[in-house]
């Protein structure tokens, strides 16, 4: 319910639907397999048909999405060998592919009407994620020195392609208190890693 899809849905009650397409453990490699039960295809879409009585609009396709907000890096950044891993030069590929299939005339999806926004991985807590990891039997599987690349290849990226960025990397790093036992990261994360209700609204 705290969750920032949830804030979508309540804000833009009654005009528009928000689908959330996010899937847990998903990184860019993932999203590139699925686009097809994401986005429709619009090269074959039909604008009218004509009813007996009547005429009457009805695509043969769902309409494409006004808005597309693409949120990766923090399973893409995971420590190899886990298989969540993403080298950093292949995750910026991989971003570049997804705006393609919106943004490229070629693509069976392309929709020059649908607006792009980039979202940063979220900072890590270390500390939070060292000790959940010791108490489950294995060494740390992320750093936030490590996330910071992702989320600094999204804003190259998007400086790049044009398409504006949410930085919430920044922005938490920013409105952490360091002088906590978790360095402030708790107040805006679950577990060093999620988002807990305040940092969904930051």
């Amino acid at each position: 319910i705290s969750g920032f899809v949830s804030h979508l849905s309540g804000f833009y009650s009654r005009r528009m639907d928000v689908l959330n397409r996010g899937f847990s453990g998903y990184n860019t490699r993932d999203a590139l397999r699925i686009v097809s039960h994401v986005f429709p295809r619009t090269n074959n879409m039909s604008l009218s048909a004509k009813w007996a009585w009547r005429d009457f609009t009805i695509p043969d396709a769902p309409k494409p999405p006004q808005l597309c907000i693409i949120f990766f890096g923090a399973n893409d950044a995971r420590f190899a060998p886990y298989t969540q891993h993403v080298p950093l030069n292949e995750f910026s590929i991989n971003l570049r592919k997804l705006v393609s299939l919106l943004r490229n005339p070629e693509s069976e999806y392309y929709s020059p009407s649908t607006r792009i926004l980039f979202v940063t991985p979220p900072a890590i807590g270390d500390k939070m994620v060292e000790e959940i990891s010791r108490r489950d039997g294995h060494a740390p599987d992320r750093k936030n020195k490590v996330t910071r690349l992702y989320a600094d290849a999204v804003k190259e990226t998007g400086k790049d392609l044009g398409i504006p960025v949410v930085d919430i990397w920044t922005a938490i790093e920013d409105a952490a208190d360091a002088v906590s036992q978790y360095e402030g990261y708790e107040q805006y994360l679950l577990d060093g890693l999620h988002l807990n209700a305040r940092g969904n609204e930051l």
